[in-house]
């Protein structure tokens, strides 16, 4: 593999990440308040 090609995937995937870690905080803080509730 290039180190070209990695970089570009490297790039894509932590765009990608940035994009979905608001979503991925929110369940997070969801899961936490639902976990203090129940418990």
């Amino acid at each position: 593999m290039e180190y070209v090609g990695l970089k570009e995937i490297l790039t894509q995937f932590y765009n990608s990440f940035i994009n979905f870690l608001p979503r991925l905080g929110g369940a997070i803080v969801l899961l936490i308040i639902g976990w203090v509730v129940g418990s």
